[in-house]
This record gives C-alpha cells, sequence and structure tokens, in this order.
C-alpha cells in the first residue's frame, strides 16, 4: 500500500497549521508567529519539508531571545538569503523580507546579531551535548573537554537542567 503526502511546498496552506503546532510542542508560552514571518515560510520551497520547517522554527525561537514575537528576521540565513534573492528577481513580490512595518522590532548591530548567534550555537551545543552523554555530567564534561564547574556555570547561564538536556 502506498500513501503519496504532497511535498510542503505544494500544501502551504499547512504552514500556519504546522508552525502553530510545533511552536506548541514547547515548554512553557510559545512566541507568536507575526504576519511576516508566516509570509516568509510560505514563500519558501522547503526541500526538507516538514523536518526543515520544524528545524527553521526552533532556530527561530533561539534566536528571538525571549522575545514574544516572530519576524523573519530570526530565520535561518539559507531561508532568508532564498526570500531575498526572490525579492530581488521580483517573481515573488510577496516575499519581502525586512520591509517596514510597525511592529516589527529594529534591527540589531553586527555585534550584537553576532553574539545573540553565539549564544544560541551554545545553548544548542549544550543541549545536545547532555543528549549524547544520556544526562551524565562526567561524561559531556570530557567530551566538551571543559572542569565541571565551568560545565555547570554554562547550564546554568542557559538555564539548562543538568541531566535531562532541557531548557526551564
Amino acid at each position: 500500500m502506498e500513501i503519496r503526502l504532497p511535498a510542503l511546498r505544494e500544501r502551504l496552506s499547512d504552514i500556519p497549521l504546522l508552525t502553530d503546532f510545533i511552536l506548541g510542542r514547547r515548554k512553557g508560552p510559545p512566541p507568536v508567529a507575526s504576519a511576516e514571518f508566516l509570509e516568509a515560510l510560505a514563500c519558501y520551497d522547503w526541500p526538507g519539508n516538514v523536518r526543515e520547517l520544524t528545524n527553521a522554527l526552533e532556530t527561530a525561537v533561539i534566536s528571538c531571545e525571549g522575545t514574544k514575537t516572530l519576524y523573519p528576521k530570526y530565520l535561518p540565513s539559507h531561508i532568508r538569503q532564498q526570500l531575498a534573492r526572490r525579492a530581488v528577481t521580483s517573481r515573488h513580490p510577496q516575499a519581502q523580507v525586512g520591509r517596514a512595518s510597525e511592529e516589527q522590532e529594529p534591527l540589531r548591530t553586527w555585534k550584537e546579531e553576532r553574539n545573540a548567534a553565539i549564544e544560541a550555537a551554545a545553548k544548542k551545543y549544550f543541549i545536545e551535548l547532555l543528549r549524547h552523554a544520556s544526562g551524565d555530567i562526567g561524561l559531556a564534561c570530557r567530551h566538551a573537554a571543559l572542569s565541571h564547574q565551568h560545565f555547570y556555570a554554562t547550564l546554568k547561564k542557559y538555564n539548562i537542567k543538568p541531566g535531562t538536556g532541557r531548557t526551564g
């Protein structure tokens, strides 16, 4: 028996529902996707289908650093780049990423953007490290080449519960 499920790019109307579902699975109050954010999601090709959408949303949530609203600037760079190329070629004028909006937050400086990216990557690394080590702090410390003291300080900094690899 074969079940054909069309690619996500063929089911663009599913994107807002999937986005709400994926964001709703997170602990705590989920951020809200702005209209521009949903529009940007609908303009992307999604070669990785729902798995890529899930990863893009997780990246956006980490990048937004706790703000309550997701904007296109929080999407992974490869998605923003494709949308920008489309906007420039005018094949898809609705893909105008970063257009002025009353609710859109101001752009960060390069230093702020770089630091936010480093912080997001570090947090993701320590969560994955704990998952890889099955919560074994000693193994995680050896793998990361960090002392227990430095490791626990980093977990505290990123609000990661030791032994679980979860935030909260």
